[in-house]
């Protein structure tokens, strides 16, 4: 992906049609890796969260929310809810 904004839809596509939870990681780490703005960076960490909780990786999908919570003001409501529907 040439954009976070493209690498975040991508993750997103891997993840919601694809059922591809590897592919989906790679692409919101990518996003994190191109200069995301605070918004994009709080999707893609979100998304990762969501990611790696399918995977069954609480303590990746934890740290990934936190930062989108306390680097990039993602609402803690939204970061409460992907824990309740993983």
């Amino acid at each position: 992906p040439a954009t976070a904004k493209d690498a975040v839809e991508s993750g997103l596509d891997a993840f919601n049609s694809k059922k591809d939870y590897d592919e989906a990681i790679r692409l919101f780490k990518a996003a994190m890796q191109l200069q995301p703005s605070s918004e994009e960076a709080a999707a893609a960490l979100y998304n990762l969260a969501c990611a790696y909780a399918k995977k069954r990786k609480f303590k990746e999908a934890c740290q990934a929310l936190q930062e989108a919570v306390d680097d990039h003001n993602l609402k803690i409501s939204v970061a409460i809810n992907v824990s309740r529907n993983p």
